[in-house]
Order: structure tokens, then sequence, then C-alpha cells
């Protein structure tokens, strides 16, 4: 009866993310860490967001932002890597299960955050290169502020979206259509943003599509091949 019981393999549980208690610490500190750091720079959001929206391209000539909203947006935009690592895993998981263990999953879920990490740092060096070769020193400076303070706001969103998605009843596809909102959202202020920087003033519209398609949409699908590969290969 023991050697019949012991061939008998049992089935394991599926992944839960409640269950998961890296991903749900993680969760906390960041949580508890957006609130303090909300609370400390409110002034500073509305500020950028009053300022985001004027179409003069010198309004960063009157201000200098501290150290501390420096750090305070360089976290947000971790914050973001975040978001967007744990919603495709969490939709690599439930739409593509896979045998793999909780350290597989851990592993998983760490090389997402640094591909997005290494999209965002990739991209930031290409347009400075770009900017570089085109464009005058100053818009570059403004355009570089412009594109933390967007990274830094999205997550903005992004938070409770997972969160809802995490621990409460957010179905996946109204996660996956609130953050593809999201993201398109950030996309149209973006090219906003480097319309009023770079484009409005006499130089050839028709640039600005050139620009935004090759330093934006290629990017993002580089990024959409490279997360496809992994998730095909680690999810078998």
């Amino acid at each position: 009866m023991d050697n019949i019981s012991s061939l008998i393999e049992g089935i394991p549980a599926p992944y839960s993310i409640q269950s998961d208690d890296f991903i749900t610490s993680l969760l906390y500190a960041t949580v508890l860490i957006s609130i303090v750091a909300f609370s400390q720079s409110r002034d500073f959001i509305s500020r950028e967001l009053r300022m985001f929206f004027r179409r003069s391209r010198y309004d960063y000539d009157f201000y200098t932002e501290t150290a501390v909203e420096v750090r305070f947006q360089f976290f947000l935009g971790f914050l973001t890597c975040l978001m967007l690592a744990l919603a495709t895993f969490l939709f690599a998981t439930h739409f593509l299960p896979g045998k793999t263990t909780v350290t597989a999953q851990h592993n998983f879920f760490l090389l997402l955050v640094a591909c997005y990490m290494g999209y965002f740092v990739f991209k930031s060096v290409l347009q400075a290169l770009v900017g570089w070769v085109y464009f005058e020193p100053q818009e570059n400076r403004y355009w570089q502020k412009s594109q933390l303070f967007l990274l830094a706001v999205e997550s903005i969103p992004l938070l409770p979206i997972v969160l809802m998605l995490c621990y409460f009843s957010l179905t996946f596809t109204a996660a996956m259509v609130l953050i593809v909102a999201v993201v398109i959202f950030v996309k149209i202020l973006t090219f906003y943003r480097c319309y009023s920087i770079f484009f409005s003033k006499n130089r050839p519209h028709l640039q600005i599509f050139l620009y935004f398609c090759t330093l934006e949409i290629v990017p993002m699908a580089a990024l959409y091949g490279i997360l496809t590969q992994i998730i095909n290969t680690l999810r078998v």
C-alpha cells in the first residue's frame, strides 16, 4: 500500500499571488513608502503638472529641482517598472500557466523588472544621443526632465490597478484595458510635450512623427518582442 501511495503524484496547487510572501511583502513595502513619499511631495507634483501644460519651453528656467525631488521621481520611475513587471507576470501566470517552482516564479518576475528597467534606460540613452545631434542642449534638458516626470507619474494610476488585480475582484480583462489606457494616455502626453519642446517653433512638423515613431514606437515593439520570447521560453 505504501508503495502504491508513493507512486501517486500529488497535484500541485495553482500559483496564487495572495500566498506569495515575497511579492506580498514587496507590495506592502512599496505602498508604505509611496504613501510617505506622496505626502511629502504633493506640492512638487502639482507644480510639475501645472508647468507641464504650459506652452512655453522655458518654464523650467525659473526653478531648480532639489535632490529630494529628483530621488522621488526616480523612486516613482522604479515603481512604474515594478508595476508593469508585476502586471506582465500576473498575465503570464494566468493565461500561460506552467509547472514551475516558487523560486522560478520569483526569478521570472525579477527578470521582467530588469527588462522594463532596461527598456526605459535604453530609450532614455537613445533619445539623449539623438537630441544631442539634432536639438539644442537646453531643449534636451527640458525633454529629459519631462520624460522623467512622465515615467514617475505613470506609477500613480498603475499602483491601484495592480493592487486591485492582486487582492480584489478586478478581472484580468478589465485590468488589461485599464493598463493599456494608462500607457496610451502617457504616450499622448509624451507626444504633446515632444511637440511643445522641439517642434513648436520653425521646424518641419513632419519630423515629430519620425522622431516619435523612432524613439517611442520602435523601442516599445522591441520590448514586446523580448517579453514574448522570455515568456515563451520560461513558461514551457
